[in-house]
């Protein structure tokens, strides 16, 4: 029996949030968001997600999927990046391998957000894109597979 309060209210979204996955994975991976397959009932392309890069400001600057705002794994349940995530749309989270937001994406699941992980994070988006990425010797705008790489002004 869990007692009552704020423990079942989190014990109620974990156990749905934990039981709703498909294969009970929580994650996607590039090639299906870039497909141009669209499943009409589906979260299944770039466009179908909310973008939040979880790294670091810097690392979010060098590079990121398009579209992505950045709010940092340490400061995501803060009640003002709380307030910017939308409850009516899936989130997607993108880090660098897939580890740190797939942590998030837990944490987010259990605060009830349908939320998912970028499967090997910007390293499976830049496979899959086969976009250069930025070095301090080049700052162009790179294009992959017709997705550019974001980077901060």
């Amino acid at each position: 029996m869990i007692p009552p309060g704020q423990f079942a209210m989190l014990a109620k979204y974990a156990n749905a949030f934990l039981g709703t996955a498909p294969g009970g994975s929580r994650t996607i991976y590039a090639e299906t968001l870039m497909d141009g397959v669209d499943a009409p009932n589906l979260a299944d392309e770039l466009n179908d997600f909310f973008l939040v890069d979880v790294r670091p400001a810097n690392e979010y600057c060098a590079d990121t999927v398009p579209g992505a705002i950045n709010i940092p794994m340490n400061e995501l349940a803060t009640a003002e990046n709380l307030a910017k995530l939308p409850t009516d749309k899936p989130i997607l989270l993108i880090c660098n391998t897939g580890h740190t937001a797939s942590i998030s994406t837990a944490v987010l699941g259990m605060l009830g957000y349908d939320v998912w992980t970028l499967r090997f994070g910007m390293m499976g988006w830049r496979a899959a894109t086969k976009a250069k990425v930025w070095s301090p010797k080049s700052s162009q705008v790179v294009y992959g597979a017709g997705y550019p790489v974001q980077k901060c002004q």
